[in-house]
């Protein structure tokens, strides 16, 4: 199923609208943190000069206090910050969990007969669980740490113009990869997901009927079929892995080079009297920082291949509606009740019909014993009656 913008923006509006008050502030701290991260080099550059020109003791345990601090307040914003994302995503992710079992439950027999327990545990679990770090961080890491990304240019600009554009360049570069490695990685985490359930289903099928598999002699059978099954997991998640490390290791060479090439230029601009060594030292610092978001950003766009995958088996399953429709519904009068079967036929999907011109009536207080060969139809009278 092809992916639109606007089912991203529907599942995040309907699962983070009744926390938009943790949100807020989950995008207050990430944007505290990125401040805070911009600032930490420029006083570490303050330090090195001043301690370069014999500036007096007590002002440089000034300033380095004040670098610590801010080094220890960072952390205590993260430790807030991973508390606030980890609520965020399990609370929306087990409300997504809960709406889509309560969905399954509802779908025909026929449904429920084409799909092993298994499978679908995998489905409303499996899949649901890749997207919570897609509710509680993509959408807020990634603008933060583009936030950071741009902050790290603009700053590295203002020392020198041939730094920045160097280091702004081979961020673009970096980004640009990234995004043509997520059109094709996505495909193969839908496939490995698929693969996964596939496999999960059918070993809930086989340990539940152990016994029955033992007594039939099918025990070489059922060994086969589970190698078949998870050689083709294998295939499908090692593909996909592939891919994704491949994206994670080309952003990082590009990153390096970047770094390499920045740290030259600075090199030669002290050499020439342009900068001082503290400013040397914050191109250094910066374009180490520069790295942080990059690999933020490439880990974030992997779990947004992954997201990706689990959200297109979610809206699959969330467009298959049951073939039955309700009735307007009746009140039900106290005491016990007749049961009537008024010429019903019925069939699982479009089979042949498992019962055809049933008719009988049981009046409240009587008991029918109703008995044939498997298949016949006589669990699915109960299940009619229940509305399963």
């Amino acid at each position: 199923m092809r992916i639109s913008p606007r089912d991203y923006w529907r599942l995040l509006a309907v699962y983070l609208k009744p926390q938009w008050k943790l949100v807020g502030l989950l995008t207050l701290l990430l944007l505290s943190t990125t401040g805070l991260q911009l600032v930490s080099p420029l006083i570490l550059r303050q330090f090195i000069d001043r301690a370069l020109d014999g500036t007096a003791l007590n002002t440089l345990l000034f300033i380095a206090s004040l670098y610590i601090g801010f080094a220890i307040l960072i952390q205590v914003i993260k430790l807030f910050e991973t508390w606030s994302a980890e609520y965020v995503g399990w609370t929306a992710t087990n409300n997504l969990r809960a709406d889509l079992a309560l969905h399954v439950l509802g779908l025909d027999m026929s449904f429920h007969n084409a799909h092993t327990p298994g499978n679908l545990i995998e489905r409303v679990d499996g899949d649901v669980f890749t997207l919570g770090n897609f509710f509680s961080r993509f959408i807020i890491n990634v603008l933060g740490n583009l936030l950071l990304t741009i902050g790290v240019i603009v700053l590295l600009t203002r020392i020198d113009w041939r730094i920045g554009l160097t280091v702004g360049l081979f961020a673009a570069i970096t980004i640009t990869a990234l995004m043509i490695f997520g059109r094709f990685t996505s495909r193969r985490f839908m496939a490995a997901r698929e693969a996964s359930a596939e496999l999960m289903g059918f070993l809930e099928e086989r340990i539940g009927g152990t016994e029955d598999i033992r007594s039939s002699g099918a025990t070489a059978y059922v060994i086969r079929r589970n190698h078949e099954f998870a050689r083709k997991y294998y295939r499908r998640h090692k593909s996909a892995m592939i891919l994704g490390s491949a994206s994670f290791s080309t952003s990082n060479l590009l990153t390096v080079i970047g770094m390499t090439l920045s740290l030259g230029v600075a090199a030669v601009l002290y050499r020439d009297g342009v900068v001082t060594l503290g400013t040397v030292f914050v191109v250094f610092q910066f374009t180490q920082l520069l790295n942080q978001p990059v690999e933020e950003i490439s880990r974030q766009l992997r779990d947004f291949q992954q997201a990706t995958a689990s959200i297109g088996r979610i809206r699959e399953l969330q467009a298959i509606q049951p073939t039955l429709a309700d009735g307007p519904g009746a009140a039900l009068p106290t005491g016990p009740l007749a049961v009537e079967f008024d010429n019903v036929t019925f069939s699982y999907g479009l089979d042949q019909p498992i019962l055809r011109d049933v008719s009988f009536r049981i009046e409240s207080r009587q008991v029918l014993g109703i008995v044939g060969r498997t298949g016949s139809g006589k669990s699915t009278i109960t299940r009619l009656l229940f509305r399963l």
